[in-house]
Order: structure tokens, then C-alpha cells, then sequence
């Protein structure tokens, strides 16, 4: 792991979420939750074991820092299939360190002069199939996206995730 970044795991039999759920914690490792995140829409299957992201069968997910919208990004990322999918279903994985050193110093120091500031519009779940984006994987509603239905818990949510709130007429 401190080598590579990653260990793999093959040839199990009878993988269950429970099985997963149950090795998971029993690492020691604290579950970082999905919550106000720019993930499509996620499913809790049992205890901090989740779904894959929700997209459309001709979609992909480019490379990404899990959670990194967030301020608790994890440590660690554990994936498990439990279905292995038909075609497709790759996971590929890099060491965003090293993926760091490849990129130009001026520009890595331009970035860290500006920062970042990551924008999400999310939309009433009523809403999600008007949007222009429908059927996209990029329209999330708030309900989904911080796990609650009602509109004052998921705004104390995201100001506790360290977001800053902006409600509109149709919201």
C-alpha cells in the first residue's frame, strides 16, 4: 500500500454488503460520508457501504479525488464488486501524488496563489427532469445530495460541511 497506493483483492467468494460492511470497519477506518457531494446519487446499502455512482450505462466518471469538494476527503477508498458488470466496469485508480509531479511547478503554484472554489447548483428533487441537463449525471437534487428531505436540516448540513447557501424561488 505505501509502495503502490493500492492493494487489490481477487478470487472471493460470497461477498455480501454485510461481509464488506464488516471488513471495512473491522481496518480501523473512519467512513467519510458522501453527503452534499457532486456524486449522481448514491444509495446507502447497509452500514457505510454505498452504491456505485449513478450514471447511465454509455457513461463514464473521469479520474477524480474522491470527495474532494469536501473538506474530509478520505484516506482511504475501499470498492467492492459485489456484481461484476457485463462489460465495462472499469475502476481505474492512480496515486494522486504522483500525478502531482508530473504537473508543471508554475502551474501547481498558480493554483495554490488563487485557490479553488467549487460552485453546485443543486435542484428541488420535482425538478431534476426539467432541467436542461436531464438525464445527465450532473443534475443532483439537495434532497439526494445531503441526504435529507427537509429544506432546514439539509441547509444546517451543508453550512456544517462548510458550504455557503443560496436558495432560489424554485428551491
Amino acid at each position: 500500500l505505501l509502495t503502490a497506493g493500492a492493494i487489490l483483492f481477487r478470487g472471493f467468494t460470497n461477498i455480501t454488503p454485510t461481509t464488506f460492511n464488516t471488513f471495512f470497519h473491522s481496518l480501523g477506518i473512519n467512513p467519510v460520508q458522501y453527503m452534499g457531494g457532486g456524486s449522481p446519487g448514491r444509495d446507502r446499502i447497509e452500514g457505510d457501504v454505498f452504491s456505485s455512482t449513478k450514471i447511465a450505462p454509455y457513461g463514464s466518471i473521469w479520474m477524480h479525488n474522491e470527495l474532494s469538494y469536501s473538506t474530509g476527503s478520505p484516506t482511504k477508498v475501499l470498492f467492492c464488486s459485489i456484481k461484476e458488470a457485463t462489460t465495462g466496469g472499469y475502476t481505474p485508480i492512480a496515486d494522486f501524488r504522483k500525478v502531482m509531479g508530473l504537473i508543471d511547478k508554475e502551474i501547481l503554484e498558480e493554483l495554490k496563489r488563487r485557490g479553488i472554489v467549487y460552485k453546485r447548483l443543486y435542484v428541488h428533487e420535482k425538478n431534476t427532469q426539467k432541467s436542461n441537463l436531464a438525464g445527465s449525471h450532473l443534475v443532483k437534487s439537495w434532497q439526494d445530495a445531503f441526504i435529507n428531505k427537509d429544506p432546514v436540516a439539509a441547509e444546517a448540513a451543508a453550512k456544517a460541511a462548510g458550504f455557503t447557501v443560496t436558495w432560489t424561488d424554485e428551491d
